[in-house]
């Protein structure tokens, strides 16, 4: 009797862990599919030069906006929890409070310090492209807050809010505007394409602003804010590498193999590695959809429950990405041909970072449990040696194979930190990610 109710435990909560995934997941495949789209689109009336300096742009606005958060995007799931656990609703409120004041405060500062920067640089140097720098720049703090909105929201497991305004709304708003010069025969460029991308992000940002602001007034009791502001930094600031190699990777790829390649090449190396990360977005709803469920099992200290939580989990993973790479070796071809004759080339590209995606699945959710079971002081050294990693071999790599080296440089480095960061949590948690048990 006690087997079988253990059995079906166990299969309600792998029905429940798939569905609220699957939701998860058909969110970042919506906003996928959109943007995949988008890029078409992008690629085919601006041409492989253009879409390179629009896509450098972006990636720099991702990155710097992901740095202008502080981490506090990710820690939101675990200081949030511990307020839900029994730190009471100041402590919550305290944090969403001091989070969003630093986090403001910070990217103002990054688009005075860059656009400062970039107009020395513009001095001295031809730089044409200035303009879709700026407003990247310019686009910095909306698009930090919108991310760490995202990060409330999907600690208090409102997934809809969490990841439909980022994932969906703003990717449908940008190509709704690109559209729209279409329709007015206009031409497209990397600066106007900037543009139409801060006005989608300035209209999501307001509205989920307000949304985040009524969900924590409904959910968590009005209450003086109590700060622990010195602990909430020394955690997040961790976290931040963290953030940076599991959302923002491929960004953080396109800025360091840019300075290497030429623009239509970096557009084909941006291009496959979107493809490829459509693996990575199942990966994330899994995360995502188990992150407070495994805070939980944390803090509960139940080691044997979180184990088999662990290996469900790292089972889901690895067999999805597996199924999407098979498919993507067949499918390749034809979806490179997509975006123009000219992106097919990257055929061997892709393949090498879906393997990179491959292997992340494989390792199981390590940041997640090295993150929320307060050891991300330990990924410090791995995600710097990381992205010391990431400079060598692109700068020994991409000169000589071009984006295929570049290709070869991030699986390299993703084998470095996902290994390193598998031993971590066996060392430091006594769990092993298996995909049996």
């Amino acid at each position: 009797m006690t087997a079988d109710k253990s059995s079906g435990d166990t299969r309600g909560e792998l029905s429940r862990l798939i569905g609220g995934s699957a939701f998860i997941f058909s969110c970042r495949l919506t906003g996928a599919v959109t943007t995949f789209f988008t890029q078409i689109l992008l690629a085919r009336w601006m041409g492989a030069t253009e879409l390179g300096i629009y896509v450098l742009a972006f990636s720099w606005c991702i990155l710097l906006s992901t740095l202008s958060t502080g981490g506090f995007r990710i820690a939101a799931i675990r200081f949030i929890g511990e307020g839900l656990a029994g730190s009471g609703p100041g402590y919550i409120n305290g944090f969403v409070r001091r989070s969003s004041q630093l986090t403001w405060a910070i990217s103002l500062l990054v688009v005075v310090i860059g656009i400062v920067a970039l107009l020395l640089y513009q001095s001295v140097a031809d730089f044409e492209s200035a303009p879709a720098y700026i407003i990247a720049l310019l686009a910095v703090p909306f698009f930090a807050a919108l991310n760490l909105y995202s990060g409330f929201a999907n600690a208090l497991s409102r997934f809809s809010l969490s990841f439909m305004p980022i994932s969906i709304f703003r990717p449908l708003l940008f190509l709704a505007g690109i559209y729209g010069i279409w329709l007015t025969g206009q031409s497209l460029d990397s600066n106007i394409s900037m543009l139409i991308n801060l006005g989608a992000l300035l209209l999501v940002t307001f509205v989920t602003a307000i949304l985040n602001r009524r969900l924590l007034k409904r959910e968590i009791e009005t209450t003086p804010p109590q700060f622990d502001t010195q602990i909430w930094i020394k955690t997040s600031m961790p976290l931040l590498l963290v953030g940076l190699f599991t959302g923002y990777f491929p960004s953080l790829m396109v800025i360091i193999s840019g300075p290497y390649l030429q623009s239509d090449q970096l557009a084909i190396f941006h291009v496959c590695f979107r493809v490829a990360m459509l693996i990575s977005f199942g990966l994330v709803a899994v995360d995502a959809f188990t992150g407070p469920e495994m805070v939980k099992l944390l803090n509960g200290g139940n080691k044997a429950e979180l184990q088999r939580a662990v290996n469900r989990i790292t089972r889901l993973r690895f067999w999805a990405a597996l199924a999407a790479v098979i498919l993507m070796s067949l499918v390749g071809h034809y979806v490179l041909g997509l975006f123009g004759a000219e992106f097919i080339a990257g055929y061997r590209v892709l393949m090498i970072l879906a393997l990179a995606q491959l292997v992340q699945a494989g390792a199981g959710p390590v940041t997640r449990l090295v993150s929320l079971s307060g050891h991300q002081n330990r990924s410090i050294p791995i995600f710097a040696t990381a992205i010391l990693a990431a400079l060598l071999l692109s700068a020994a790599l991409v000169p000589l194979f071009g984006v295929e080296g570049a290709a070869v440089a991030t699986l390299l480095v993703t084998l470095l930190w996902v290994s390193w960061m598998r031993f971590i949590v066996i060392r430091a948690l006594g769990i092993r990610p298996a995909l049996t048990g």
